[in-house]
Order: C-alpha cells, then structure tokens, then sequence
C-alpha cells in the first residue's frame, strides 16, 4: 500500500495551491496526518471519497469476511476506521463522496476493463512501476531495493518510504530488478 505522508500537502501550502485528495480506502492516512500537523488541513481544496453506503446494503458480507465483523448496513472505506469519516466531514465539512449506491447502477463492461488495461500499458515503464495492487511508484525516486520474503523485494525510495514489491507484479518488468 502507499503511504500517504503529507508531503504533497506541505507542498501547495507552499505554492499556494491547494490540491484535491482522491481517497479510495479509509480516511486513516489523512487524519493521521493531519494529528502530527493540523496546518496541513491547508493544503486540501477538495476531497473526493470513495467510501459510504447511502441507500444500499454494505458490503461487509459474512460469507466474504469474517462473521465477526460482517454488517449488511456498513461500506468497508467508512467501517474500518468510522471515526476518522467523522473527524474529515467535521474539518471539511463539504466532501464529494461516491458511496457504494453508485456502483449498483454503474456497468464495468468488458470494454471499460480493456480501455483500463490499456491506459496501463501505455504508461513509459522506464519512468513508472506498478510494485503492487495499490501502489504506482516513479523509478527514479527509487533509493535502494531489498529482497524481502518469498521472491519479493522491499523499494526504498528517496523519501525513506518502504513499499513492496509483489510477485505477481515482479514478472512485468524483470529488467528493472537488474538495473536497480
């Protein structure tokens, strides 16, 4: 997963322009933020969340989770971490939210997929990886690179940050491992 660290934020302080946050997981990394530094708040124009159910069943199904923590009413983005949604609607008060109602009604078609592939493809990878599921890193910010567990590997990049490098996504791009 990436790590969101606030830097970007620090930055359009800076430069005087505020950036738009995409979130598309739990509000966490935002609030955590923003505890170690609440001036950062300045640097969010907008937030665009993906997360919530307004009028539609949740999507904590039992037979797809643990029965423990299975809830037909709640959207994973705001159950894992309900305090922090509360704390950014509270700070930011008018967010964009896309609650999971919407993706009852919105058709991934076989064509949407390919279209999706093939923005992927056209990415320069000698410039961009794609390390994991999540996480899209630019290879020259890329300090030092670690064999970790099971044929993956740690990346380091130049900020300290640690992300790793899954198998599944090792096979796309060999000849990087070489010249890193």
């Amino acid at each position: 997963m990436c790590k969101f660290d606030g830097k970007l934020l620090h930055e359009a302080i800076l430069i005087n322009r505020p950036i738009t946050l995409l979130m598309t997981g739990p509000m966490t990394p935002l609030i955590d933020v923003l505890k170690k530094d609440t001036r950062l708040a300045q640097g969010v124009g907008q937030i665009v969340w993906m997360g919530g159910a307004i009028d539609a069943p949740g999507n904590l199904d039992p037979s797809t989770i643990n029965p423990v923590v299975a809830n037909k009413h709640a959207e994973w983005n705001a159950f894992w971490d309900p305090y922090s949604v509360d704390d950014v609607f509270r700070r930011f008060g008018g967010i964009h939210m896309f609650p999971l109602d919407i993706s009852n009604s919105a058709a991934v078609t076989a064509e949407f997929l390919d279209a999706l592939k093939q923005q992927g493809e056209r990415l320069d990878s000698s410039r961009f990886l794609r390390i994991n599921r999540s996480c899209l890193i630019r290879v020259a910010f890329i300090q030092d690179l670690h064999v970790w567990s099971h044929g993956e590997y740690h990346v380091v990049l130049l900020t300290g940050e640690v992300h790793t490098w899954t198998r599944r996504y090792l096979d796309r791009h060999p000849e990087l491992l070489h010249k890193l």
